[in-house]
């Protein structure tokens, strides 16, 4: 069922304002456990259907780092409170590799990490409780509901990043390390550092509103399948991928094993709630763009019409100036243009008239296109506005980087596998 509306999701085929669940983690929506299959030879297919991000595998002496994108990110609940989206990259089973990954290997790595690193259920819980009290309109139970909010996050943070350390420990234990590769869990400045990527800041790639998502390699640079997969519905975490081009391996997140649902209520809950809120800020996030879109539209709309207006002016003054020019120009064929003095008197009036055209002709472009610059400040001001949260998600998330173990050493990447949020 989640496969279906995740297939839906990509065909582009939403009305404004009706948006889908993020193609990320779906485990907790399934309705019947599905359970990984034993066998690590499992042959995974890749695709290039319409909701498939996906590459074939390509034998390459050059390893290319994996990056995978927490699916969100609030500054108000904290970092551990949204799990990593399920990719596998087919580069792992590159022939360049001592020994390739398999899908059912590494994938069985990230649902075990999206579990330890999700916030556990009582912290959930006590963030839920919190933000109900602090609604209350008493100034007492509101700044109790503030502190049980932010004790339940502090509490969380600690408690998730000790568990996913032991998770990335034991992963590069017993998959990464005896491969030369060393995994982390980096936010976003110091996972651009390990890939090799100038600067800190995470620039996402300009959205397109008239553009099908027919799918297209994530990773794999603008070269890969023109114009497809970045309309206004791609996904914000494929998006984040995709600002990488390819300085990363491309992500297959279909046809993938499906992941084993969780036992226990209180773990069931958990994944529920971190699917609820997932999906709620992708919901936020695709308002906004489709705001900023709007936004956006509608100066662009009022900059053609300046445009026009201006056109419109240019046309007349071009038919005045015509207009005088014939009448001063009959004189020639008169009385008058038999005398040379008058014959020159009215060539000097025909090009005074030509001058004054022109001059008018600069103050009227002039004046549109000051009105079309700031029209155009207009629309750009809209549209960073309905950009600015999803840019502000993507440099707060946290990233699963797995990269060649040399790379990280000359990099100077810290020795802890899971980064503090407190580090810079």
């Amino acid at each position: 069922m989640a496969d279906s509306k995740q297939d839906e999701y990509h065909r582009n085929q939403y009305t404004a304002g009706t948006q889908p669940p993020p193609p990320s983690y779906n485990f907790a929506v399934q309705q019947s456990p599905s359970h990984i299959p034993n066998s690590r030879d499992t042959r995974i297919e890749t695709y290039r259907s319409s909701s498939a991000y996906s590459t074939q595998i390509q034998p390459s002496t050059e390893f290319k780092p994996v990056v995978i994108p927490q699916t969100s990110s609030s500054l108000l609940k904290g970092a551990f409170f949204s799990p990593f989206i399920r990719a596998y990259p087919p580069r792992l089973q590159d022939p360049s590799l001592p020994n390739p990954i398999s899908a059912v290997e590494f994938l069985a790595f990230i649902d075990e990490l999206n579990e330890a690193f999700i916030a556990a259920p009582a912290f959930q819980i006590a963030s839920l409780v919190g933000m109900g009290m602090s609604f209350v309109p008493l100034h007492p139970v509101m700044f109790a509901g503030q502190g049980l909010q932010v004790a339940a996050g502090a509490t969380s943070f600690a408690t998730s990043r000790a568990r996913g350390k032991a998770c990335v420990q034991k992963a590069n234990d017993e998959i990464f390390l005896p491969r030369s590769l060393r995994c982390k869990v980096l936010k976003t400045k110091k996972m651009l550092a390990a890939i090799g990527h100038l600067g800190d800041r995470l620039e996402l790639p300009p959205l397109e509103r008239d553009v099908a998502d027919n799918g297209y390699e994530v990773g794999a640079g603008t070269g890969s399948i023109p114009g497809s997969g970045r309309g206004l519905y791609e996904d914000p975490s494929m998006r984040r991928v995709r600002a990488l081009g390819d300085r990363v391996a491309a992500l297959q997140t279909e046809g993938l094993p499906q992941p084993i649902i969780p036992e226990g209520l209180w773990k069931k809950f958990g994944l529920k709630e971190a699917v609820r809120r997932d999906q709620k800020m992708h919901k936020d996030l695709m308002k906004e763009r489709e705001k900023g879109f709007s936004g956006k539209e509608k100066e662009q709309h009022k900059v053609e019409q300046e445009r026009q207006k201006m056109e419109r002016n240019l046309e007349k003054l071009e038919r005045e100036k015509d207009e005088e020019i014939r009448k001063k120009e009959s004189k020639l064929d008169g009385r008058k243009g038999q005398d040379p003095k008058e014959r020159v008197k009215i060539q000097r009036e025909v090009q005074k008239e030509v001058e004054k055209f022109e001059r008018e002709v600069e103050k009227v472009r002039r004046e549109g296109e000051r009105e079309i610059g700031k029209k155009l400040r207009e629309g750009h001001k809209e549209g960073k506005k309905g950009d600015d949260k999803e840019q502000k998600v993507a440099g707060r998330v946290f990233w699963i980087v797995i990269q060649r173990e040399e790379v990280l050493t000359q990099v100077g990447m810290p020795d802890e596998d899971v980064e503090s949020l407190e580090s810079n």
